[in-house]
């Protein structure tokens, strides 16, 4: 046997015999580090960071000496105490033989801090809204590169460079424990907008492109102008993949071309589901993307439910002589008796949809509402005209599971009685949802709402004017869970003895969803509201409060939610407790 092939042979006998005697490093605890002074949520990130380190360790199958690791840990824990600001911190390492694991003991001292901020080079921002950091903020590593990138942004929104470059230097004072920090700017080659075109979108007309791109030859260059116009085509729908490419000429302008591949025009769909409220369903729908070569869209859409069946068409015009405008325009027909008293129910509206900015929307419009309801002496009429109006704002990024940012709306809708003197009620409501991050895993999330209906007084209008439909209920799914759909009312009778709806509603809905892997998630919540049958400011309606929990399985789409919940405030027909099994989180 040659001598090569032998030294080969010994190589992987002793690479195999580390692979099989190397240990797997156990995972780190805050019980492996203390913190003097003690902040938790720094402990954390220092268990965090060693975690780290042993997993990628452990996945190469070899297993470091205790110095090594040692030293190895102590690096990583330097360096994000470093880029916390405790540039002081004395760090002791030890090896707990007991335990066979390492122990740190780490004394923070002082946190540095801002001593000053100074910006160097051209261009330099108009105003102060590009700064976030203030002279005496802890000093940290990842709040200056947030303030770097926040002025950056505001240098190229308020510029039209085609390069910028913005570094930042930081200078310490360890007698004073305090930091100088200077932004360099460095800006080149001012541009504004060439040609902007458009392959692979024969079908659709390039003037409506161009105006939904906000584009315009010969305006000032802006990077962002460019991401916007990428999200408004694919907020069109028709297409599935946006690319833009551009360069900038030897005459200073920035040609864009946008390279388009489009979806399907017309798709058909069906469903077969079942919803803990109502039990099982179908449904049917044909959609067609592209009527007339400007992204118009009709929908027509049934669902057949028990005791809910509905039909409805919808047109949407995108780029509504401006390109942050929605036209749409709503028409359903509706039956319902799963909630006395049973009615028919048509209604067409057309509302204005307009993008203020990223987080903000306007909608108003105009609407008709015909109301067949079932009274003793037959089927009852309500004809309605309405001008609904609302504003929203909308931070949040995922809006199937949303663990961060908050939104807010507000609307107020006059609704007009035709076949009463044109009598007039106002439906207004307010909510707001928020999203809190604790960890990569956990979320709070909270929601609160009241609406009512605004009747009597100068209005000359009473409740004779306002079917049941209009009505607020509560519980089920998406109100308080633990009692059954619709089932809170106001406590108020009919002649039949049938309880109605209320002309207040108020929900407070609170969760905390823990997310274990990309699968599997688990939620604990707690809900509680009022529906009343006058506007009472004092708290005299009464509550219904219920609580539960229940487990996620997020698909590629949203989450799947099965919730268990029980009422805490049960009346005599409320069961134990009710399932709810549906699409989406609860809000």
């Amino acid at each position: 046997m040659s001598s090569y092939l032998k030294q080969l042979i010994a190589l992987v006998w002793m690479l195999g015999s580390v692979m099989v005697l190397a240990e797997e490093l156990p995972s780190a605890s805050r019980w492996d580090l203390s913190l003097k002074p003690y902040k938790y949520d720094l402990q954390g990130d220092l268990v965090r960071a060693i975690d780290d380190y042993r997993t990628a360790v452990n996945q190469t199958g070899i297993q470091p000496s205790r110095d090594r690791q040692l030293r190895a840990e102590t690096d990583r824990l330097r360096q994000l105490l470093d880029s916390r600001g405790y540039y002081q911190a004395q760090i002791t390492p030890a090896f707990d033989d007991d335990r066979d694991k390492p122990r740190y003991r780490i004394v923070l001292g002082n946190r540095f801090r801002i001593a000053a901020i100074e910006l160097q080079g051209e261009p330099l921002p108009e105003d102060d809204r590009w700064q976030s950091l203030e002279v005496g903020d802890p000093l940290s590593a990842a709040q200056v590169l947030a303030q770097q990138a926040r002025l950056r942004a505001r240098l190229l929104a308020q510029n039209c460079f085609y390069q910028l470059d913005v570094r930042h230097e930081v200078v310490l004072n360890d007698d004073t424990q305090s930091a100088d920090i200077t932004f360099l700017i460095s800006a080149s080659m001012p541009s504004t907008f060439g040609d902007v075109e458009f392959e692979g979108a024969d079908s659709v007309n390039d003037e409506f492109l161009s105006r939904v791109t906000g584009l315009r030859k010969d305006r000032c260059y802006q990077r962002a102008d460019i991401d916007s116009a990428v999200i408004s085509l694919f907020d069109t729908g028709l297409f599935q993949q946006v690319r833009p490419t551009f360069a900038r000429d030897s005459q200073g302008r920035v040609p864009v071309t946008f390279n388009l591949v489009t979806r399907k025009s017309r798709t058909v769909n069906a469903s077969l589901g079942w919803k803990s409220e109502q039990g099982f369903g179908v449904g049917a729908g044909w959609q067609h993307r592209n009527l007339f070569s400007r992204a118009q869209s009709l929908s027509l859409q049934s669902q057949v439910q028990a005791e809910e069946q509905s039909l409805s068409a919808q047109i949407v015009i995108p780029s509504f002589f401006d390109r942050r405008n929605r036209l749409t325009w709503r028409n359903e027909l509706q039956h319902q008796s799963a909630v006395a008293p049973e009615y028919v129910r048509y209604q067409s509206t057309a509302t204005l949809e307009r993008k203020a900015s990223n987080d903000d929307y306007f909608e108003y419009g105009i609407g008709y509402d015909q109301v067949h309801q079932v009274t003793d002496d037959g089927w009852e009429l309500y004809q309605q005209l309405r001008f609904p109006a609302r504003y929203r704002f909308d931070s949040v990024t995922d809006p199937f599971n949303p663990t961060d940012g908050w939104r807010w709306s507000a609307r107020v809708e006059p609704v007009f009685d035709i076949r009463r003197d044109f009598s007039p009620f106002f439906n207004v409501g307010t909510g707001i949802q928020l999203f809190l991050s604790l960890d990569d895993s956990l979320t709070l999330a909270s929601r609160a709402r009241t609406d009512a209906l605004v009747i009597g007084g100068a209005l000359d209008s009473t409740l004779a004017n306002v079917p049941a439909s209009e009505l607020f209920n509560a519980g089920g799914s998406s109100s308080i869970r633990g009692y059954p759909y619709q089932s809170i009312r106001s406590g108020r009778f009919d002649s039949d003895g049938v309880e109605l709806g209320g002309v207040t509603r108020t929900l407070l809905i609170n969760e905390l969803r823990l997310q274990f892997n990309e699968s599997w998630g688990a939620v604990a919540f707690f809900d509680a509201g009022q529906v009343g049958p006058t506007i009472d400011l004092t708290g005299g309606n009464e509550w219904f409060r219920g609580y539960g929990g229940g487990i996620r399985y997020y698909t590629r789409f949203a989450p799947i939610r099965l919730d268990v919940a029980f009422p805490l405030d049960a009346r005599e027909s409320d069961d134990r407790f009710q399932i709810y099994v549906s699409l989406g989180q609860a809000f």
